[in-house]
């Protein structure tokens, strides 16, 4: 019974995988308990933000100068996502958060392609920073993200420095391997900004010049492991959910029947 079983699980998954190669972000383990900030006032948190470094995620391919808006409306939020994926074309993602509990505001993210999953704020000061975390846990697998906004495009490094250590500290991401999002200058948004925030470029591209070479090769690497989500995106975030199940099944009955 356990071998035809596990010969059902192989013919389902392998055909999913020809199609759909492993995802690059699935680890073995569980997600870390990572709280939410206490007090959470999301209200506060509304509004512009950048993202200016993440852990790479196949559902979300934009490369460039990302940006979100987010609006708050009680019971959910919506989020509208700019930027730019690598060939340099624009993106546009819009995102509905749903708030089920606002005294532990754990935000459930729902948008089209992509599989529901949590979505933790877990460290803001609401006037420059704010640590994300979100993560799909599966039998004995797990996909873990997290990402780093600000309130500047081109923010100080001891804002992102926070978050950085809060993921190091907190979760099991390996931190090293977190992208590190172009901003500034070649961003659609940057004649919009007033001329403080583009005084900051100079500042900012002396504080990253010692990291330039390793995020060259971490670009590098990532890029190459992207998938082309760009077009049946729907159909791919499906097949990926049971490739995931399946693989998490047959993990199970390995362990529980070895």
């Amino acid at each position: 019974m356990y071998l035809f079983i596990t010969l059902v699980l192989l013919a389902v998954i392998l055909p999913c995988q020809a199609f759909l190669s492993p995802p690059s972000f699935l680890r073995f383990g569980s997600c870390s308990e990572v709280p939410v900030q206490g007090g959470l006032n999301l209200q506060k948190f509304a509004g512009l933000w950048y993202t200016v470094e993440k852990m790479p995620n196949e559902y979300d391919p934009a490369k460039f100068c990302i940006n979100t808006q987010y609006s708050y409306h009680g019971d959910h939020m919506e989020s509208v996502q700019r930027g730019l994926y690598e060939d340099r074309s624009k993106q546009k993602l819009m995102t509905f958060l749903v708030v089920p509990n606002v005294t532990d505001p754990v935000m459930t993210v729902i948008a089209d392609g992509m599989p529901n999953a949590p979505l933790k704020i877990i460290a803001t000061d609401y006037d420059n920073y704010a640590c994300m975390y979100t993560c799909l846990g599966f039998v004995g697998l797990k996909a873990e993200f997290g990402m780093v906004l600000t309130r500047q495009a081109l923010p100080p490094p001891s804002a992102v420095q926070v978050c950085r250590d809060l993921f190091e500290n907190s979760t099991d991401m390996n931190i090293s391997t977190m992208e590190i999002i172009e901003q500034g200058k070649n961003c659609p948004y940057w004649s919009k900004l007033d001329k403080q925030d583009r005084d900051l470029y100079e500042s900012y591209l002396t504080s990253r010049s010692l990291v330039s070479e390793k995020t060259d090769q971490d670009r590098e690497t990532a890029a190459g492991a992207l998938h082309d989500t760009l077009s049946n995106s729907a159909a791919r975030a499906k097949l990926l959910d049971l490739s995931l199940a399946l693989t998490a099944s047959l993990v199970f009955l390995l362990r529980h029947f070895s």
